[in-house]
């Protein structure tokens, strides 16, 4: 067994020496795989994914810039998400100055399934005032915060989604009138 053992290593080590020691280099090209097209395919299947969905992205703030009129940021899209029963509500904000946004007050009113207001507890009101604080929003990007409603859980719907107070990194605001 030993023997075969050594012997085995020696052929080893032979054929390494073969590969780095030889006198005249010889280079091998790998075939390229098989499903290189798959890969492209992927790719070209995604690309055009992404292009749709900044289409389409485009398209929603154009009509919520035209609704909006000249505000500095635009509310083009929204929803309600539910985790352990109390709602969450992501607004996708797409900054529509030159402007760096450095903070942001939004205020939107909470409704249940059949449009009556849903009021928090300690507050008594229906009327969710949020500040986004910590995340600068640059010319032309989106910010897509999301908003939990603790205390207003049963809301289902959200409303009169308005803009109060922008606050510039340079330092200036806009508020609303």
């Amino acid at each position: 067994m030993k023997k075969y053992i050594q012997l085995g290593i020696l052929l080893a080590c032979a054929g390494c020496c073969s590969l780095f020691c030889s006198s005249t280099p010889e280079v091998v090209v790998p075939e390229p795989p098989k499903d290189f097209q798959v890969i492209d395919e992927r790719e070209r299947l995604i690309r055009e994914q992404l292009a749709q969905q900044q289409m389409k992205r485009d398209e929603l703030i154009a009509a919520a810039k035209a609704e909006q009129g000249n505000n500095p940021l635009i509310v083009f899209k929204h929803s309600i998400r539910y985790s352990k029963s109390i709602p969450a509500v992501q607004l996708h904000v797409f900054n529509n100055t030159s402007k760096t946004v450095g903070s942001y007050e939004i205020e939107f009113r909470c409704y249940d399934e059949r449009g009556r207001p849903v009021r928090e507890r300690s507050t008594k009101s229906h009327i969710y005032v949020g500040i986004s604080r910590g995340y600068e929003i640059e010319k032309g990007d989106v910010d897509s915060p999301i908003w939990n409603l603790k205390g207003m859980e049963k809301t289902q719907q959200i409303k009169r989604i308005r803009l109060k107070k922008v606050s510039f990194t340079d330092g200036s605001t806009w508020k609303r009138r």
